[in-house]
């Protein structure tokens, strides 16, 4: 069972969209109630003006869900957009602002269960649900559009100021990167732990169960990638190069998009020659590019189209081309589609728009590889093609193959040391379900005495505890246990030399949050054996 959200945003739901229409100002004063209980000192629960956008917001959801027939009502986005532009006026922080909307979200559903004297319908609370998180997406485009605005307006300023500025912005990035990570990384790790559980549940479990999953990972690939453009401003992006064969790369990239592609039913037709792909390059790097360039492809791509993936190998260099059959570039885009933070003109509801640094993440990593990227389109509605080329290697160095995926993961005695409560007990349980004994720790003092204690075959350890750092941890671990246990870092990712220095303090791996239970498995089994 697949969820539509177009086909919820059509589906008339009159009875309770009546009640949120009618009864919007009982709402907006039971949020401003909720909000002051969890924070009595924050002002946004008294800002009259704010309130009044509140208001005007919650008319036109109720209104929106009154309707039928209309996949797209757009009234509640506008309002939900001036939502997001006086946050950002006042002083809001993001976290606020997706905040008021979370408690919005419960206040509508207690208050129409109230008033209908009845448990919400499964596709009532959905509508709710999908209305809800429009007006998070909308009001979180407005905060960034205001956010980036701000930025352009100080870039008028002296060489000086300017150079302040980058630097603050990048700092701003990566200050949000890592503190998503934290909430997100829980999360993520719940949900592995509910597939685990869940495999033998019910088709309509399964399938929210894996939406959600799908959902999570678009979350941390977003963060991933907002990272490594905050890594590559500073200078700091360092690519871990071997001799590797693109056919490789190109089976995980599929594997990695496939689901997407599924979902929309793409036809993927390939046309890869193998035997003379071989690169010097970085295969998570390379990935990630191939990675970026499919599901670009996919989310542009209507219901129904095909992609095609070719590959090449044209003396001296290698060629991967992405092409679609999907919305096209406006001709005036074309010079501009890989510069930081372009979006295109051809967002749809099923295609909306992106933060605008996939592409741009794409030709950084591809040029640090020696390697060009180009587009190619007729035009809007004609599709496009996106062609990397790369230095063939001719070296006599041997091709490095990717770690196979273990058959059956042997059952490991894996210590955690996180002081972050949600992060340890998450990751713990994943860990437990995957079939590992599994103890923790919530401090650095704590861990070291744990690990010296017991007879653990891996630590993932998180760097940035308090008190005594993760490299601190690590470095005394190794010092008196050596090569007897795989020690794994867990990390922000925002970091300066924060790779180099976890190899440093003695990590055998460094990884960013949130895990990849695949990657967890990979991992460990590549590694290490139980003694």
């Amino acid at each position: 069972m697949n969820i539509d959200t177009e086909r919820i945003r059509a589906e008339p739901h009159y009875e309770i969209g009546s009640i949120v229409l009618a009864d919007a100002a009982v709402l907006v004063e039971r949020w401003a109630e909720r909000a002051r209980a969890e924070q009595p000192t924050a002002a946004r629960a008294h800002h009259e003006i704010l309130r009044n956008e509140l208001l005007a917001y919650l008319k036109a959801m109720g209104q929106a869900l009154r309707q039928s027939g209309n996949t797209n009502p757009k009234e509640h986005r506008v309002e939900a957009d001036e939502h997001g532009e006086q946050r950002w006026d006042n002083g809001w922080s993001l976290t606020e602002l997706v905040r008021d909307y979370q408690i919005l979200q419960l206040v509508v559903l207690e208050h129409l269960e109230h008033q209908l004297d009845r448990l919400l319908g499964y596709r009532e609370a959905m509508a709710v649900g999908v209305f809800i998180d429009d007006a998070i997406a909308v009001s979180i485009a407005a905060f960034v559009r205001n956010h980036e605005r701000s930025i352009r307006d100080m870039e008028h300023a002296s060489t000086e100021a300017v150079r302040t500025v980058q630097a603050r912005k990048d700092d701003f990035l990566a200050l949000v990167v890592h503190e998503l990570r934290n909430p997100v990384a829980p999360i993520v790790n719940g949900i592995e732990a509910l597939s685990l559980m869940l495999r033998q549940a019910d088709s309509p479990i399964r399938d929210a169960l894996r939406l959600v999953k799908r959902q999570s990972k678009y979350l941390a690939r977003i963060l991933d990638d907002v990272a490594d453009l905050s890594r590559m401003t500073r200078g700091q992006l360092e690519l871990r190069k071997g001799v590797i064969d693109l056919t490789d790369v190109i089976q995980q990239a599929v594997h990695s998009c496939e689901v997407l592609m599924a979902e929309r039913q793409h036809r993927l037709t390939q046309d890869v020659q193998a035997g003379s792909l071989i690169v010097e390059g970085d295969s998570t790097r390379l990935v990630q590019v191939l990675v970026n360039l499919l599901n670009n492809a996919a989310k542009y791509t209507p219901s129904g189209g095909e992609i095609i993936l070719s590959a090449h190998g044209r003396q001296p260099n290698v060629k991967i081309s992405v092409r679609d059959t999907g919305a096209g570039i406006a001709p005036e885009m074309l010079s501009t589609i890989f510069e930081m933070y372009t979006r295109s003109n051809t967002a749809t509801e099923a295609a909306p728009d992106g933060l605008g640094i996939g592409l741009a993440l794409v030709r950084q990593l591809v040029v640090l590889h020696g390697g060009t990227v180009e587009v190619f389109s007729d035009g809007l509605g004609k599709g496009a093609e996106f062609v990397v080329t790369l230095p063939a290697y001719y070296g006599p160095e041997a091709v490095q193959r990717p770690t196979p995926e273990p058959v059956r993961l042997p059952s490991f005695r894996i210590l955690v040391i996180d002081d972050a409560p949600d992060g340890r007990e998450s990751l713990s349980s994943l860990l437990r379900l995957m079939g590992h004994h599994v103890d923790s720790a919530a401090d650095a003092v704590e861990g070291i005495a744990a690990a010296l204690k017991g007879d653990y075959h891996a630590a993932f350890v998180d760097i940035a505890l308090p008190e005594h750092s993760g490299l601190e941890v690590a470095h005394a671990i190794r010092r008196e246990m050596g090569e007897r246990i795989l020690l794994v870092g867990l990390a922000g990712g925002t970091e300066p030399d924060e790779e180099e220095r976890a190899r440093d303090a003695g990590f055998d791996a460094h990884l960013d949050k949130p895990l990849d239970g695949d990657a967890i498995a990979r991992l460990l089994f590549s590694v290490r054996r139980p003694h």
